[in-house]
């Protein structure tokens, strides 16, 4: 059945050079393969010569050649004509499977067409982007990196800066109003040797808890120069310890001992966090040691504890030997006194002697002079023991052995404490 197109005219009349263009070209026509197959000849008929060479057997060639009497279809599309048909109503084709097979094919050739043609840029091709020249584009970048870093760093330290100071200004400001408005205001005052905050106006009594302890008592000039000073501390409770404390550390031997040396002896009072040094009374109290009401009354008062006697030791080869040193309102008129004391002087005084034992000893006082100065004396069986007292100025000087009244005198008159001003009286027989 011949199908017949309306534009077939049209399209005849194209010049025959399109038709040899046409049937040049690289597409297969139905006509063109049952021309080949039939062996009328055609454009691949040298082609069919080698295809039915003799090198082949004719029973293979047979075997795939198609039947004799197949009836030949001639092409509907007349030379020349473009295979797309024309624009207009559709109509209805038939549906044959020659037909379709060719179709197939074309749109096979076409698509490796597609695929071979050099120019054209397919679908599937992906677009490389054009490379960077010699990394200009990085250096620039770098080079912005570079700088940007340090601006970026300044700009972090100075906000951190900022915002430090500006923290730093609102603590300040929160402290000094809370100080001046909302604290409510308190006082510093000692308890119980503690400081403590008092709500209420007020003066400080304190900053510190050392502040409230009692301070130190003020040390008693000695009557009697000496390089140096030991202190026996008492507790409250524990007065009649004196003379144990004493002679315990007199026992203590020290590297630097030297023979005729005179030691100072300060006796402290302690009582929690109250301490003081023993005036003349607690003194002869704790060491009961009498001194008659005759004498007392000449004896020179003192502001400062300590200040009107000087207990000391003096070290010697036979042992250390206490003394006592009063000062007097006036040494003058004390020489009758100090005569009629001798009569009970060795009882009164026994405690300075410490464990000696002179109880049983005759108190028979004799004159001394030793450096022009007058000195009353009594000696014990005791080697070098004896009491000595002498009047010296305003001074009443008591010792326990001979050497330590004269290393005292020694001492006043190296010292100009022994010198014209001070006036020397002997009680008179």
């Amino acid at each position: 059945m011949d199908l017949k197109n309306p534009t077939s005219n049209q399209n005849s009349a194209k010049p025959a050079q399109s038709r040899q263009l046409f049937d040049e070209s690289q597409i297969r026509t139905m006509k063109g393969d049952m021309a080949f197959l039939s062996g009328k000849g055609g454009r691949d008929a040298e082609n069919k010569k080698e295809i039915f060479s003799s090198d082949r057997s004719n029973a293979g060639f047979k075997k795939a050649a198609p039947p004799e009497k197949l009836p030949v279809m001639e092409s509907i599309r007349k030379p020349g004509e473009s295979m797309i048909g024309p624009v207009g109503p559709k109509k209805e084709i038939e549906k044959d499977t020659g037909i379709k097979t060719e179709i197939d094919e074309v749109k096979g050739r076409l698509e490796q067409w597609k695929k071979s043609a050099p120019t054209q840029i397919r679908p599937e091709m992906k677009i490389e982007q054009p490379k960077k020249i010699d990394g200009v584009k990085e250096k620039k970048e770098e080079a912005a990196m570079d700088l940007s870093a340090p601006l970026a760093k300044s700009y972090l330290k100075f906000v951190l800066g900022g915002a430090a100071l500006i923290l730093i200004l609102v603590v300040i400001g929160g402290f000094f109003y809370w100080k001046s408005y909302r604290r409510i205001p308190v006082h510093l005052v000692c308890q119980d040797f503690q400081c403590v905050e008092i709500q209420g106006e007020g003066e400080n009594e304190c900053l510190l808890n050392g502040d409230c302890l009692p301070a130190e008592p003020v040390l008693p000039q000695s009557l009697i120069l000496s390089p140096k000073t030991r202190t026996i501390e008492i507790n409250k409770g524990e007065e009649s310890s004196l003379w144990d404390k004493l002679e315990s550390s007199l026992s203590e031997v020290s590297g630097d001992e030297t023979e005729n040396i005179l030691e100072r002896i300060l006796i402290k009072m302690v009582d929690g966090f109250n301490k003081e040094y023993a005036d003349l009374d607690r003194f002869l109290s704790l060491a009961a040691i009498n001194i008659p009401s005759a004498l007392a009354q000449f004896i020179e008062q003192s502001d400062i504890n300590g200040e009107n006697y000087t207990l000391f030791v003096y070290q010697q080869p036979e042992g250390k030997r206490l003394g006592l040193a009063i000062e007097l309102k006036d040494g003058a008129e004390t020489a009758e006194v100090l005569k009629s004391w001798e009569e009970d002087i060795k009882n009164d005084l026994s405690p300075l002697f410490l464990s000696a034992d002179i109880s049983d000893s005759a108190a028979e006082f004799k004159d001394n002079v030793y450096r022009e100065k007058n000195i009353r004396y009594t000696n014990f069986p005791e080697p070098d023991l004896s009491i000595d007292y002498a009047v010296i100025g305003n001074m009443l000087i008591i010792g326990t052995s001979r050497d330590s009244m004269y290393g005292v005198i020694d001492i006043l008159i190296d010292n100009d404490q022994g010198s014209d001003s001070v006036s020397t009286s002997t009680p008179t027989n």
